[in-house]
């Protein structure tokens, strides 16, 4: 089965929604359990496991996330990391790795880290928006320099835009950025 992807800076990434759909499918009988390794100081560690009808761990996945450390983790920093042990544990389990291991979120915040400029300004009130497409936008604006870059990543966003008319406050808070 041909799973969705999004690009990411000209990678293809299979988002997590769609490894759950996947799994779902295809192994009805095992079971997917998320929980709480440890959370100090702001930070949360969680572990997803698949678990096979007779009770085995047949794959596990590990995250951390940081309370603030970005736009999504300033609300939803404990979902996002649960988001992200799952990805990780239907990769390791063989979902959605032919062209990425990584998750969305660990994309972004590599690519975040090799550009240490100030830092970006994003919209309030996108946390109705998925996480997948507020990554993808959030990377799409990624050094975008000057105006001409800026009109060509908004083109390539334009479907999301519509649809979350929200984000084009992202691309609003850019173009001030760049005058």
């Amino acid at each position: 089965m041909k799973l969705k992807t999004i690009d990411i800076k000209g990678k293809d990434y299979v988002p997590v929604n769609e490894r759950v759909k996947v799994f779902r499918q295809d192994h009805k009988d095992f079971g997917l359990i998320t929980s709480i390794v440890s959370i100090e100081d702001n930070v949360v560690i969680m572990k997803a496991e698949i678990i096979n009808p007779s009770d085995k761990v047949i794959a596990t996945g590990f995250a951390s996330e940081k309370e603030g450390s970005s736009f999504i983790n300033k609300t939803s920093f404990i979902e996002n990391c649960e988001t992200s042990a799952i990805g990780r544990c239907l990769g390791n389990f063989g979902i959605g790795v032919d062209d990425s291991y990584s998750s969305a979120n660990e994309v972004a915040n590599a690519i975040n880290q090799q550009s240490v400029k100030e830092p970006k300004i994003l919209t309030p009130n996108i946390e109705s928006i998925p996480s997948d497409i507020a990554t993808k936008v959030s990377l799409k604006l990624e050094g975008c320099e000057d105006l001409e870059t800026l009109g060509i990543a908004y083109k390539e966003c334009i479907k999301d835009i519509q649809k979350y008319p929200s984000l084009k406050a992202m691309f609003t808070a850019k173009k001030i950025k760049l005058k």
